[in-house]
């Protein structure tokens, strides 16, 4: 592929939105919303059916649709698909869908085409077989794991372990270790199976950063505190042009004058706050008592990217 795309990857709640628009702050890419998301761009195919499905060797309808969805070959049949993959009627990410549609449309009147961006954090488990497949340019985000389960609880979101527990291929690649904790009943604990997602998708993440030395890694607070030097760099690291207007548009999404934290309880995303001060809400969020068990449960894993003074 003469642009290949680049892939904004990570756990959920890790700051892949922000990071993704930010970098689509430029013409020279076109973000792409989550084509490994169920409910996703390949929503009407049915293909992603799992949350962080495991790709090792497989093709046939997974190259070609990712590959037509790279090259901007969108149908909107598919934009504007009102079930989902239990053929339940569900409007869900239709907007967004829509709106890569739109895009699609454009492009096709338009010479060069632009760079796709594929923002999407469900497809953690695949990049090696993006990269394998389609040259893809991955940058893998980390975010403190007190951080990512206070904002899981902010918005009660639940994770059933079988979605890895049935990918046989996914545990005895990387997950084997984890086997026994999954199958707990942690449903009536959100503090803990958040902590244990965490180990699960950072053991993963770890293991990428000691095998991979070409992918770029960045930890979300990093990116919090000193975002126009950091987004410089990820820019030049995808050869992508960081003008004054793009300098300014960062500025005003991460400014003090922004708020610090969500201003609607159970909006999912708000790109303008405060970055810095954002960093450490889950102090204010979380007790202390809950703060202690997610560190001690993923202390082992943590420490590969969190010092006691992140803590």
């Amino acid at each position: 592929m003469e642009n290949p795309p680049i892939l904004i990857t990570g756990s959920h709640r890790s700051g892949t939105t922000w990071v993704g628009k930010m970098l689509s702050l430029t013409d020279e890419v076109q973000y792409i919303y989550e084509c490994f998301h169920p409910n996703g761009i390949l929503r009407s195919k049915g293909i992603f059916d799992i949350w962080y499905k495991y790709l090792t060797n497989e093709e046939g309808h997974y190259i070609n649709n990712l590959d037509r969805i790279f090259k901007y070959h969108y149908l909107f049949s598919e934009a504007y698909n009102p079930f989902d993959r239990n053929r339940k009627f569900n409007l869900r990410n239709t907007p967004v869908r829509l709106e890569f549609y739109r895009a699609c449309k454009r492009i096709h009147n338009s010479d060069p085409s632009p760079t796709p961006l594929l923002k999407d954090p469900i497809a953690l488990f695949s990049v090696s077989w993006l990269v394998k497949h389609f040259h893809i340019r991955p940058l893998i985000l980390i975010r403190h794991p007190a951080a990512f389960v206070s904002s899981l609880l902010r918005l009660n979101w639940r994770f059933n372990f079988e979605n890895f527990l049935n990918q046989k291929k996914l545990m005895n690649q990387y997950l084997s270790s984890f086997e026994d904790e999954m199958k707990k009943t942690y449903k009536n604990d959100a503090v803990k199976e958040g902590a244990l997602l965490w180990n699960c998708l950072h053991h993963v993440i770890n293991e990428y950063k000691k095998s991979y030395q070409n992918w770029l890694f960045k930890r979300h607070e990093d990116l919090s505190i000193n975002p126009i030097d950091e987004f410089k760099t990820i820019y030049n690291f995808f050869g992508l042009v960081f003008t004054s207007e793009i300098e300014k548009e960062i500025k005003n999404h991460t400014s003090v004058i922004n708020n610090s934290d969500v201003k609607i309880k159970g909006q999912i995303h708000q790109l303008q706050r405060d970055s810095i001060a954002n960093i450490k809400n889950w102090k204010k969020r979380l007790s202390d008592q809950q703060i202690t068990v997610i560190r001690d449960m993923t202390e082992e894993i943590s420490s590969h990217f969190y010092s006691d003074d992140d803590w």
